[in-house]
């Protein structure tokens, strides 16, 4: 069975991922994914952004290009288009890698709906919270103002969007232990 869980920014799917690990299911994290993809592709972005995003050592500061790609929508969509090829071949990758070895896993990816890859998955599992809890995780974990927060909140596909596509949705603005009560009962539910 081919499960997806995805979410926006601070929607809980770390804390989902932690909860799955530790019943011992396998685990494709698109954002892992996204680091080693933007390693696989460091020439493209240099030549698409330039050195000024790289360290003197030519590692990538992701924070910087973070800060670029969330305040140009042209500049995102150049990244994603170099990045999400990557990114999705080694989702398959790893896909077809457990299942040879007949193992369960799930992915997590954020942008399942936005690269149009949902159709890979007998069920996707949207995490939700609503905004004012994201802008509140997001402003908590990276520092940053409330502006800066909905700024990148609004450049993904809203929850009401995704939603629309998604089989199941769990809100995530509860506690740690009823979202693993939910998420739990949903996975047993659908014959995981």
């Amino acid at each position: 069975m081919k499960i997806a869980i995805t979410g926006g920014i601070c929607s809980g799917k770390s804390t989902v991922r932690a909860i799955l690990e530790k019943r011992g299911i396998e685990i494709i994290d698109a954002d892992d994914l996204a680091r080693e993809s933007a390693e696989l592709s460091k020439e493209r972005i240099l030549q698409h952004f330039g050195p000024g995003y790289f360290d003197v050592k030519g590692k990538l500061n992701r924070a910087k290009l973070a800060e670029k790609i969330f305040s140009s929508p042209e500049e995102k969509k150049a990244l994603e288009r170099i990045l999400h090829p990557v990114i999705i071949s080694l989702i398959k990758q790893g896909m077809e890698c457990f299942e040879k070895d007949e193992k369960k896993y799930i992915v997590i990816a954020p942008l399942i709906f936005e690269t149009d890859i949902g159709e890979l998955f007998d069920y996707v599992i949207l995490l939700s919270c609503g905004q004012q809890q994201q802008i509140k995780r997001l402003t908590e974990r990276e520092q940053i103002a409330k502006e800066k927060a909905f700024e990148r909140i609004r450049v993904q596909f809203s929850d009401e969007e995704k939603g629309k596509k998604a089989d199941f949705i769990i809100d995530t603005s509860c506690s740690i232990s009823e979202t693993e009560e939910v998420i739990i009962k949903l996975l047993e539910k659908i014959g995981f």
